[in-house]
This record gives structure tokens, C-alpha cells and sequence, in this order.
């Protein structure tokens, strides 16, 4: 129950914008203007960055345009939301970078900060991508878990990548906290 409280204060403080210019905004199936774009489908569309509080963990999302559902891995498998759902949006787009790496190099990224994401019992989550079967496919990464990895889904299976996935960093210097 505190978790859920604690998503709802610390969500209600990042709808209304921040110092750092990130936030989360309730999503209702319209994509804001200000949402993130995190790469195209297989038909060129912009996909974006979701949260999802499911089983009191929140899990980084796909968000498609044209569809009111977020899709994220959990267990092993696709899960799939239309309630309770986030979507990542920024006034300051340039102050984030993809960069490549893998389930090794994850944790020696130098001199930029990864951005958490996401709430899982002992797993740091992050949000990665990578482009697989003609699309760009928006995931969680794991790290510091027996786990490690981008997880992703797509036509409703989960797959995990190792190596050469993209993780999002945040250029700031300023410590960032998804509790």
C-alpha cells in the first residue's frame, strides 16, 4: 500500500514538471506533445517511453501511438495495460542520450547518469531499446540481478537481449531516484 501511495505523491509532483525537466504524465491513450519519442515501429510511427504499476512494481512500457495500451515484459512474459499507466515526457529532450552497451559495460557508463525507471524488489531497472525485426523495440533493462539484460516484448512474447542494446542516460549531474 505505501508503494502505491508513493507512486501516486511522487507522480502527482512530476505531472506538474521539475527542476531536472523530466515528468510523467497520466496516460489516457493521447500522446502529449511533450512525450519522448524513443524510436519508430515497423511502419515509421514514433513509439514512446510508459510506466506501469502492476503487482505494485512499476515497469517500463511501449507506448504505440494509435493505441491506448502499454505493453511491458514481467515475469517471463508480455503484460499489458490501459490503467495505471505513465508516459515519459521531457521539456528538455536534449538532455538525454542513448548509449550502447551491454549486460557487462551497463554498470562502467562513464560520466553519465542512467536513468531509473522503474520499481522492482532488488533490481535496479533502467530503460533500454534496441532495433530487432525491422522496429525499435522499448524495454526494462535489469542490472545487478540474476537477470541482467534488456527485456522487451513484441506480438506478445518476451525476449531478452545481452549485448548491444541502447540504455537512456540523463546528461545532468544530479542524482536521480525512482522510488
Amino acid at each position: 500500500m505505501f508503494l502505491i501511495a508513493s507512486f501516486v505523491v511522487f507522480n502527482i509532483f512530476l505531472a506538474q514538471g521539475n527542476a531536472l525537466g523530466f515528468y510523467w504524465r497520466e496516460f489516457d491513450g493521447t500522446i502529449p506533445e511533450d512525450a519522448f519519442p524513443a524510436g519508430v515501429d515497423m511502419f515509421n510511427r514514433p513509439i514512446y517511453i510508459g510506466q506501469a504499476l502492476y503487482n505494485n512494481m512499476l515497469i517500463p512500457a511501449t507506448i504505440y501511438e494509435d493505441d491506448k495500451t502499454a505493453y511491458f515484459e514481467h515475469g517471463g512474459r508480455e503484460q499489458h495495460g490501459t490503467e495505471n499507466v505513465k508516459i515519459f515526457c521531457t521539456d528538455a529532450p536534449d538532455q538525454f542520450e542513448w548509449i550502447r552497451t551491454n549486460t557487462k559495460d551497463i554498470k562502467t557508463i562513464p560520466s553519465k547518469f542512467l536513468f531509473r525507471a522503474g520499481y522492482e524488489p532488488n533490481i535496479s531497472t533502467y530503460i533500454g531499446r534496441i532495433r530487432a525485426y525491422g522496429e525499435v523495440l522499448v524495454g526494462k533493462v535489469n542490472a545487478e540481478s540474476g537477470s541482467d539484460g534488456l527485456r522487451v516484448v513484441r506480438k506478445g512474447k518476451a525476449k531478452t537481449f545481452t549485448t548491444n542494446y541502447d540504455v537512456l542516460t540523463y546528461k545532468q549531474h544530479s542524482t536521480i531516484i525512482v522510488r
